[in-house]
């Protein structure tokens, strides 16, 4: 018999208890002290040696790491390397750490164990080694044919090419992090999984991480030591890049975890293992190898979120908050007196005393002014209309009122209020598989490729649509006011009021999301929303979006600052930018219209439209554009969303287009009307259907570009569909609003044209503001994760559209009504004083510059006198709602 060394003497002591078993194991794998009749080669001899020699501990560690890698020399190389024993089935294991000679192998250490497990006997140990030949054989070999070996040891050794600091590093973070009992008693340990975020917070000594993977939309929740901080969870994850054999650390990083992160942070395929079958590996992930991994994978992790605190923002929203609430509770009162005080006086009073009161149906000329009438009750002065714009009563009645007049195109109502629900389809279906962690992600992209499912890809025209709509108004209703008042636009003015009107809801909702919503909600994913959702995506969550670029919102330049996408505060609303761009564009081109030259005006509009045209093919051709949707979403740069979806010399084609349409309908109805008589029944039959076709195509064409066996398109098929298709599209709109407004689509105009789409199309510019923290807040707050089915949009999409129109409603009453009501009457001032003072200029041209100190105190002032006021407007109708309409529809998003 061989006698053992002095330190297999001591390791033999550490098999007496379980903590010991495995370093006692790992230490004494390379026996040469063994009988060599045994079947042990000489060669095991030096691992012992150099365990021994580095006095092995048997827990790994950085110091174990590091002296094991200064006690290597050109004679007696050494690795650092990790091994794993599980047993019982792999409900319990140990890691230890072991500094070996370069030439020791996993291969090695299983013949040992191979050996051992065919001796016949531990009997024909030495007696010094049978303990260790006792666990050997009852541990390490299969219980079910003891002279087999179970393989269930596993070896990895840190041999890669990152420098040793480095490795260290991951190393120490990878023991702060990993192989706690809370993890494994709470967590799945699967991937894209969420774990349990409420059993780890009750649990001592450890706490919550979650890390989010973009852009690839995975995400995963651990419970893990409360020495774990973010920088030291992603460091364990980059340590799973340094490891060879996953299995080998299970006690430290979770197998599934480790093979993850090799894959997507490392590009790295799973090695084969005869404990992982390819279909386990599949099915545990998520199916990581089916995803379009993009080069370049963050890791955002979130270990130590702490609930925001109420900061001077949030009480500064609360004091505007309880300031509007009093004023509508002092408003409503007011209004509700009014009512009562005319039926006592008047008998019950008439609707037109009635609309006297109420605000909303004050026509804008003739808002602020008083009617001197001795048989009516009293007018409210302007200080009581100030107020009546925050009446609850009266901003609900104009809210559900349905009422028409004949010569409405009423047919945009039905337009506005579809466009806003396939808007709302879009985004549900997005923030499904980006809100909701999803264990089958890669499934759910394969949607994509359905040929329906281009109806929810082709939502993206349904901002067309508004782009369209928006165009329309702005030429009807300016070029129509402009007729009133002798061709003229004022410029300044019509901007400022647009600003006014969009900007007072627009600056409520950013206050509301920066300082309000923070404290909805809690949850593993909450922290996402608050970080993400709220901050810059390249300033990591350290300083909030809309603080840093509020002003570019109010200044509707976000399209172009900040540079990217996920910068911009409330990202969805680059398109109130493009629109305001648009407006401005568009307002200046109708001045030259009314008041220098048509012809002039007709070449500026056909001008730009080739410009947009021109632009985006040669963008198109210059970026090597796509069609398939994914490759837009998961691009690195995200050069071609960034230029072709934001930027306003790529989209505003459908407003020129929706602008020439007003122009049509305003001017030369009547002729566009003669002209389609004049098709036969068949021709127009025809066009209807060669409109809808070219609308229907534009959609459904994309499926040739995001099914699963799809091609790349040529770049001749690319450029026409990037250049033109949403001109194509606003064509048929175009179509469409022509044909209702002449009465020659009278079943599609009456479909269009229902009263019940006129409320909601009042409430679309609330809708869009609000209806993406909506789905982000219901979405982020959830505790698990989910399996994508269509039943699950059947769900959520009806639930989210009776909840964001609920929601809109409040912001429509609360805010947006009573602003539009003070905006009408400072509008309706303004436009009074400009009148009067054009009116005083033109008695003086035609009296010799004489004025009389009556006028001229009437212009300073800005009041008429009552009797002149009514005699000027006598015999004209009172209007309740045609001037109103267009006003609003005019400043509608």
């Amino acid at each position: 018999m061989v006698k053992p060394p002095r330190c297999t003497q001591s390791l033999t002591r550490m098999a007496t208890t379980a903590g010991g078993i495995l370093p006692f194991l790992l230490g004494l794998l390379p026996l040469t002290w063994l009988d060599t009749a045994a079947g042990y080669s000489d060669f095991f001899m030096d691992c012992a040696n150099a365990i021994e020699l580095k006095n092995f501990s048997g827990l790994p560690s950085h110091d174990s790491y590091t002296s094991c890698l200064a006690a290597s020399s050109p004679g007696a190389a050494t690795k650092y390397c990790l091994g794993e024993l599980t047993a019982f089935g792999g409900v319990a294991g140990l890691t230890a750490g072991l500094c070996l000679p370069k030439q020791c192998s996993q291969g090695d250490l299983e013949e040992f164990i191979e050996t051992t497990c065919a001796a016949p006997s531990c009997a024909d140990i030495i007696e010094e080694l049978q303990p260790l030949c006792m666990v050997v054989q009852g541990v390490l070999c299969d219980p079910k044919n003891r002279t087999a070996p179970a393989h269930n040891f596993q070896l990895s050794c840190l041999e890669s090419t990152t420098p040793d600091s480095k490795k260290g590093q991951m190393l120490e973070s990878t023991l702060a992090c990993g192989g706690i009992d809370a993890q494994r008693t709470v967590d799945s340990g699967l991937v894209n999984d969420l774990g349990n975020w409420d059993g780890c917070h009750k649990l001592p000594g450890a706490h919550y991480c979650f890390a989010g993977y973009n852009p690839i939309f995975i995400s995963s929740g651990q419970c893990v030591a409360d020495t774990c901080t973010a920088g030291k969870y992603e460091s364990m994850a980059a340590f799973a890049c340094e490891v060879d054999n996953c299995l080998a650390i299970t006690n430290l990083i979770q197998p599934q975890y480790c093979l993850f992160w090799k894959t997507i942070l490392c590009h790295q395929a799973p090695p084969p293992s005869p404990f992982i079958a390819a279909h386990r590996w599949q099915g545990r992930l998520g199916s990581p190898n089916d995803l379009p991994i993009p080069p370049e994978v963050s890791l955002d992790v979130t270990c130590d979120y702490t609930p925001p605190k109420i900061g001077a923002g949030t009480y500064v929203m609360i004091g505007i908050s309880a300031v509007i609430t009093l004023l509508i509770i002092a408003a409503t009162g007011l209004s509700i007196h009014l009512k009562q005080r005319q039926q006592r006086e008047g008998g019950g009073g008439g609707g037109e005393a009635n609309a006297d009161v109420r605000l909303q149906t004050i026509n804008v000329e003739e808002a602020g002014k008083d009617v001197a009438r001795r048989d009516e009750p009293r007018v409210p002065s302007l200080g009581e209309k100030m107020l009546l714009a925050f009446s609850l009563t009266d901003n609900w009645a104009h809210l559900a009122e349905t009422h028409t007049h004949t010569g409405d195109i009423t047919c945009l109502n039905g337009l506005r209020a579809i466009s806003i629900c396939w808007v709302l389809l879009g985004h549900v279906m997005l923030l499904i598989a980006g809100g909701i962690p999803l264990k089958d992600f890669a499934e759910t992209l394969k949607v994509v490729g359905r040929f329906s499912f281009q109806l929810v890809v082709g939502a993206f025209y349904s901002v067309d649509t508004f782009f369209f709509l928006s165009g329309f108004l702005t030429a009807y209703v300016a070029v129509k006011h402009a007729a009133k008042r002798g061709g003229k636009i004022n410029i300044a003015l019509a901007i400022v009021h647009r600003w006014i009107r969009l900007s007072v809801l627009y600056a409520f909702v950013i206050g509301v999301w920066e300082f309000v919503t923070p404290f909805f909600g809690d949850g593993p994913r909450w922290p996402l929303f608050v970080t993400d959702l709220h901050a810059s995506f390249l300033t990591g969550g350290k300083e909030s979006a809309c603080k840093q670029y509020w002003w570019a919102n109010l200044l509707y330049i976000n399209n172009f600052i900040p540079k990217k996408f996920g910068e911009i505060c409330l990202p969805w609303t680059w398109y109130l930018a493009n629109d305001f761009q648009f407006f401005v564009v568009g307002i200046i081109v109708l001045a030259i219209y009314c008041g220098y030259s048509k012809k002039i005006g007709w070449y500026l509009i056909g001008l730009l439209l080739l410009t947009c045209w021109i632009v985006t093919g040669t963008l198109d051709v210059v970026r090597d554009w796509q069609v398939a949707v994914l490759p837009i979403l998961f691009e690195a740069d995200q050069h071609q969303f960034y230029e072709l979806y934001e930027k306003p010399w790529c989209r505003i084609a459908p407003y020129l287009i929706g602008m020439i349409g007003g122009l049509l309908i305003l001017e030369h109805r009547e002729a566009v009307r003669e002209r389609l008589v004049g098709l036969t029944r068949y021709g127009r039959l025809v066009c209807h259907a060669l409109a809808a076709g070219l609308m229907l195509f534009v959609v459904f064409i994309q499926y040739e570009a995001n099914k699963s066996t799809a091609e790349p398109w040529s770049p001749t098929a690319t450029f026409f569909y990037n250049a033109f298709s949403r001109s194509v599209w606003a064509v048929g709109l175009w179509w469409i609003v022509v044909c209702c407004a002449t009465d020659m689509a009278p079943w599609t105009n009456k479909i269009l044209s229902l009263p019940v789409f006129l409320p909601f199309a009042r409430l679309t510019y609330a809708f869009y503001l609000i209806h993406l923290p909506i789905i982000a807040i219901w979405l982020f707050t959830r505790r698990d994760v989910d399996y994508y089915y269509d039943g699950l949009v059947a769900v959520y999409y009806p639930a989210f559209l009776v909840l964001g129109f609920s929601v809109a409603t409040f912001f429509y009453l609360f805010v947006e009504a009573p602003f539009m009501n003070l905006d009408k009457l400072l509008l309706a001032n303004l436009m009074r004083a400009s009148d009067e003072g054009a009116r005083i200029a033109k008695r003086k041209d035609e009296s010799g510059g004489q004025a009389s100190s009556a006028e001229s105190l009437m212009d300073s002032s800005g009041a008429t006198p009552p009797g002149r006021r009514a005699m000027r407007h006598n015999g004209e109708p009172h209007s309740t709602k045609t001037d109103e309409r267009p006003t609003a529809a005019l400043l509608s998003a």
